[in-house]
């Protein structure tokens, strides 16, 4: 374990001792997250997030291509960042990658450690508008399904082609690539405003990847257990990422699969077929919050049924993440326009959160450019809009 690791737990045992000692009459908010006060990092004690000492709550959207060239100008990317803000949105999720030439996109990088330089100017540009507008990000390293280049490039790559995907978690020449590739972006120096990645505060997380998983079955079929491979590499992984950049939260970016739970309905999310083990992946001891991705129709879930998502799926791993003691964020959560009223199944989602004290919400995904589009994307003026405002102005009032 790292120092790191052992300095954060010292200063929380100092901090409860603060608490228990401190009288009625004082805030014990003030307490919390003091190593990094005033630094403009984001901290968490325990379940919940801090900024600057105070409590963090948040509302935010995903917009994973925005620090890729993939067809919006810096201006383009300036705007959305300046009116996402404006609207009073916290967080921005983007994708920290490009790999080759997905769907012919430019790419990040062309091959391992072959970075294109222009496209690492743009991730540069798109942190530093987010830092000029008071946002925090959510940097993702890698994509489990292909696009833009996910674990299955990986493997292309540095093992061959056609070769399982599910050795982008055990082969240590895929796992090299990957730390040398998190060690580029960690110790990168913004050549906009000429911040080095590690010590910019506009960075809440590093999420190791974009939903860790197997294709489904695949360690039943060896005789595996269940989320065993992603766990070992999550747990790599997190170490690693945890030494080289200190002041900045990690996380898994998982949706929040089990392995050994069991439901009376939609019990596939919970038997380890999806290859994830979320409880053991809650104690990986530099994993700092929980993710958890949901969208009801893509699952089958009936409209008639989608309470099933609150009260079962969204209940139950904000209870393990609380029995761990950290904090749960509803990374991504999305409805196509034909399974409902968008407005009021977003509503139902944030209002369910709230009574439970979840700390972050987000969706997939609010944009401010008009979009015309039936799948999960909406602009500010769509039906959901109404809904991601009114969380956005009650997590925004409990930041104190």
């Amino acid at each position: 374990m790292t120092r790191h690791f052992w300095a954060r737990r010292l200063t929380e045992a100092i901090l409860m001792i603060m608490l228990l000692g401190c009288s009625p009459d004082h805030d014990p908010s003030q307490f919390l997250g003091t190593d990094l006060a005033g630094s403009g990092f984001v901290t968490r004690h325990e379940r919940q997030f801090y900024l600057d000492g105070k409590p963090f709550f948040f509302n935010g959207t995903n917009l994973y291509e925005l620090g890729l060239l993939s067809g919006a100008s810096e201006q383009d990317v300036d705007q959305t960042l300046r009116k996402v803000a404006e609207r009073g949105l916290k967080v921005v999720r983007i994708w920290g990658f490009s790999n080759g030439s997905w769907n012919g996109t430019i790419a990040t990088q062309w091959g391992p450690g072959n970075f294109n330089w222009e496209g690492v100017r743009r991730m540069d540009w798109a942190l530093a508008k987010a830092a000029d507008y008071g946002l925090k990000v959510i940097f993702v390293l890698v994509n489990y399904e292909p696009e833009y280049g996910g674990m299955q490039w990986w493997v292309d790559q540095i093992v061959g082609y056609g070769k399982d995907r599910e050795l982008f978690y055990t082969d240590e020449r895929v796992r090299a690539a990957y730390r040398n590739y998190a060690h580029f972006w960690i110790h990168h120096r913004n050549s906009v405003n000429n911040r080095i990645y590690r010590d910019d505060p506009t960075i809440m997380a590093w999420e190791l990847a974009n939903e860790p998983h197997t294709r489904d079955g695949y360690e039943w079929n060896r005789g595996i257990k269940p989320g065993t491979l992603a766990h070992d590499w999550l747990w790599s992984m997190a170490e690693y990422v945890d030494r080289e950049a200190p002041n900045q939260l990690i996380a898994t970016g998982e949706e929040g699969y089990r392995s050994e739970g069991w439901s009376d309905r939609h019990n596939w999310i919970n038997n380890g077929l999806k290859g994830s083990d979320y409880v053991s992946n809650l104690y990986i001891p530099w994993i700092d919050f929980a993710t958890l991705h949901a969208y009801p129709d893509q699952w089958e879930i009936p409209y008639h049924d989608r309470r099933w998502i609150l009260d079962h799926y969204i209940t139950d791993r904000f209870r393990l993440a609380s029995d761990a003691k950290k904090p749960l964020v509803i990374e991504e959560i999305g409805f196509r326009r034909w399974y409902g009223d968008r407005n009021q199944l977003i509503r139902e989602v944030f209002q369910h959160a709230n009574q439970l004290g979840i700390p972050g919400t987000m969706v997939w995904r609010i944009q401010a450019s008009p979009i015309d589009d039936a799948s999960y994307e909406f602009d500010f003026d769509d039906p959901g809009a109404q809904a991601v405002w009114e969380q956005t102005h009650h997590m925004n009032t409990r930041s104190y």
